[in-house]
């Protein structure tokens, strides 16, 4: 086709001049707020796994002490029982919401 240029294969050329070598892919840093933030979750599932497995291996303990109160219709001991753990609960979101200010001081309670 008249007017119409062809483009030639450029011969494969070495490292250009300058060049550097390609950055490793960075990986994600794990952020200790976080791990906190998680603390009182796990522990709640911690304490939930208690009763499982006190009632498996027939360990006393608190667990196995909720399992008898319910299946006896002991009220009190349940309700005893479930304000440990959600006074457990708050004490240890509190606990977090404590640590946080020590580990960042922009994250802090007070006037704007």
């Amino acid at each position: 086709m008249p007017g119409r240029r062809t483009r030639r294969a450029r011969a494969p050329r070495g490292p250009r001049r300058g060049a550097r070598a390609p950055r490793p892919p960075r990986r994600p840093r794990s952020s200790p707020r976080s791990l906190i933030t998680l603390y009182p979750v796990s522990m709640t599932r911690a304490i939930g796994g208690l009763v499982l497995i006190e009632i498996v291996f027939n360990w006393p303990g608190i667990g196995f002490t909720l399992v008898q109160a319910v299946l006896s219709r002991d009220f009190p001991v349940v309700q005893f029982v479930f304000f440990l753990v959600a006074a457990f609960v708050i004490v240890a979101n509190f606990g977090v919401d404590v640590i946080y200010g020590v580990i960042d001081p922009r994250v802090s309670v007070g006037d704007d």
